[in-house]
């Protein structure tokens, strides 16, 4: 089992998904029992579900991910069903649903936990597989990128994909290039100020996604050492899809083993 939800998960999300609103999203939790730095814990909270309720608060929701959504029947058979065109058919199939004017919501009272991976080359594959799809998912949808008829769809939600999973941790190496040639000219308080200032940012970010999950922030002690494997991460996955597009490679599916324990009463899907 990968995922399961909460006993009230179903009836939150029932309520959630009336027209016009065709998916609703659940707050991912996780149940593995393996981290690497405290990394998947504030990953999933401080990236993945601020993440969703800021891009909620925005309309601009371009992932109902299948470890944890609602979808409505008859908008699925309205756009063809799921589509092999690409390695990430939830995002996929969620732009082809926003395209048609639906919305999506994020529920932030419907818990799925979900098993994640136990190992970084695990996790490595599982991630390049995630970001090569969404971009094939962003490629095939291009046509809404800045158009006013898909509204925050095509000004917010595309341009996010295309910037934050993309371009940053592409260009990331620069701040790191630029931070040791600071230190080689003897400017270390510069370094210092900004380094500080970047991490009290990340803190109050940490600090105010756990406050909205209602858990104790305590993971956060992690944060340091979670970012610099964070970046690593980021910056192999994406230029490994960059190359692999410009190649023009064929990625196949990439199965991703998973435990099959959880603590937690779940409903399995």
């Amino acid at each position: 089992m990968a995922t399961g939800i909460s006993k009230s998960s179903s009836s939150t999300m029932d309520r959630r998904t009336e027209p016009p609103i065709s998916s609703a999203v659940t707050s991912a939790q996780i149940h593995a029992s393996a981290f690497i730095f405290g990394r998947r814990p504030i990953e999933y909270v401080c990236a993945f579900n601020l993440e969703r309720r800021a891009l909620d608060l925005l309309g601009a929701i371009t992932v109902v991910p299948g470890a944890g959504s609602a979808w409505r029947k008859r908008v699925i058979h309205d756009v063809g069903g799921f589509s092999a065109d690409t390695l990430a058919e939830d995002t996929d199939l969620t732009l082809a649903i926003r395209r048609l004017g639906y919305g999506v919501r994020y529920d932030d009272e419907a818990i799925a936990y979900t098993e994640v991976p136990e190992s970084t080359a695990t996790l490595l594959r599982q991630r390049f597989r995630w970001l090569y799809g969404t971009l094939q998912s962003a490629w095939k949808h291009r046509g809404a990128l800045f158009r006013p008829k898909y509204g925050a769809l095509g000004f917010i939600g595309l341009p996010c994909i295309w910037l934050f999973q993309m371009a940053l941790p592409l260009v990331s190496p620069v701040a790191e290039i630029a931070m040791v040639a600071a230190l080689a000219a003897g400017r270390w308080e510069i370094v210092a100020s900004y380094g500080a200032a970047l991490f009290a940012l990340e803190l109050v970010a940490g600090l105010l996604a756990y406050a909205l999950e209602g858990e104790r922030p305590d993971e956060l002690m992690w944060l340091p050492a979670q970012r610099i494997y964070y970046r690593v991460m980021l910056l192999y996955v994406a230029g490994r899809a960059l190359v692999a597009a410009i190649k023009g490679a064929w990625v196949e599916w990439i199965k991703v083993e998973r435990a099959t324990v959880s603590p937690h009463p779940l409903h399995s899907n």
